[in-house]
């Protein structure tokens, strides 16, 4: 039998999409173009939206796949007061997580260096965090609890500073809050790398405030070297 085509909206699991060309199949639709929102799972609130996807959405596997129609389209995390772009995020509609993934390659600048960074864009719209912003290759969006769980982040730019957080985790809660980073380094400052600040508990406020403490290791003029531990940085 041919599919079923119509357009308007559609309200499932929680979720709702709307588009003008949906292919229906028995188990199975499509959308060539879409706008997808999603509710936190007691229902209360807003908890992730996104537009100009393509959907593939699966009752039989219980699995929605969107990919950009634009290379990276904007997610925004209402409950984190987060954004970002991804290319591609799939939702598991019985376990509540969505995993979001993006390959893209984006080059910052640094003062006179040009930095590759590769991933996600995640974006902070908290009004006191200053656009605070980080890279991520993958993240998993759980919507039962509304946290993002960012892996493989190469560092964060914070003030005149570099934040490479431990094993590249870093953990967004409601409100936008950042789990503090443990075992992490910091360089400072990003321009001219003097200081490096190693086994570190780092916690970034906005994008140019944070405090921590760590060890560093300094050098005298008869290359005699004494670790000494800061209690606030």
């Amino acid at each position: 039998a041919l599919p079923i085509s119509g357009d308007g909206q559609l309200d499932f699991s929680g979720a709702e999409l709307e588009a003008n060309n949906i292919q229906f199949k028995k188990d199975i639709f499509d959308a060539d173009t879409a706008v997808f929102r999603l509710n936190s799972s007691d229902m209360s609130e807003l908890a992730f939206a996104t537009d100009n996807v393509n959907a593939h959405v699966d009752f039989i596997n219980r699995k929605a796949v969107f990919k950009s129609n634009i290379g990276g389209s904007l997610v925004n995390f209402p409950a984190n007061q987060y954004i970002c772009y991804v290319e591609q995020f799939s939702w598991d509609m019985d376990k509540g997580d969505i995993a979001l993934s993006a390959d893209k390659t984006e080059i910052i600048k640094e003062g006179t260096e040009e930095v590759r960074l590769k991933g996600s864009k995640f974006i902070s719209t908290h009004k006191k965090q200053d656009s605070l912003y980080f890279y991520a290759a993958e993240a998993l969006y759980d919507l039962k609890n509304n946290v993002i769980s960012a892996k493989e982040v190469e560092f964060i730019s914070i003030a005149d500073a570099r934040i490479y957080p431990d094993s590249g985790f870093v953990t967004i809660r409601r409100k936008a809050r950042m789990d503090p980073l443990k075992n992490a380094k910091i360089l400072a400052n990003a321009i001219t790398k003097y200081h490096n600040i190693y086994n570190a508990t780092v916690n970034i406020s906005a994008k140019k405030l944070y405090s921590a403490d760590g060890y560093y290791d300094y050098i005298d003029e008869l290359k005699r070297k004494t670790k000494i531990h800061f209690e606030e940085i």
